[in-house]
């Protein structure tokens, strides 16, 4: 069992791409956002973000399965860029979040968000947003073994 803990996130200024899919699909779709904000010079501030817009695990599986995952993607960039077809710029809100780290393969996340959502349940809080999955180093980069990514449930 991964260690959970809260902590208190700011809020971020992001570019956005939000599109309904598989998750399987997020490491595709990354490229095309950070592949824009490079061709704009725009550089990031922080590791890229997934947000589920699903609210329960069950919902999130069964939308997965079905291909109609409500699926956002987000890079924190440093200064407000204008919005393009696909992407959007907005501040995306900071609060209270319990949160654990994951190391090891994208595959090994759906045991770990029943296990975040379990935590919030059992410890008498209510989600405040949608779930986050910021990814902490480059899956290219390193051993799926070492893919590092936070897992942060905004609270109340």
């Amino acid at each position: 069992m991964e260690k959970i803990k809260i902590d208190e996130i700011q809020p971020q200024l992001v570019a956005s791409m939000r599109y309904q899919g598989s998750y399987d699909e997020i490491m595709e779709v990354l490229p095309k956002l950070l592949g824009h904000l490079a061709t704009n010079k725009v550089e990031l501030t922080g590791p890229p973000i997934f947000i589920c817009h699903e609210e329960t695990p069950e919902e999130a599986l069964e939308a997965d399965r079905k291909g109609e995952a409500d699926i956002e993607i987000c890079a924190p960039i440093p200064k407000k860029i204008k919005d393009a077809d696909e992407i959007k710029c907005y501040t995306l809100p900071g609060g209270r979040m319990a949160k654990t780290i994951h190391e090891g393969p994208y595959s090994d996340f759906r045991p770990l968000h029943q296990q975040i959502y379990s935590w919030v349940r059992e410890h008498h809080r209510k989600l405040a947003a949608p779930l986050r999955e910021y990814y902490l180093n480059d899956p290219h980069r390193v051993h799926e073994n070492e893919i590092m990514t936070e897992i942060c449930a905004p609270i109340n």
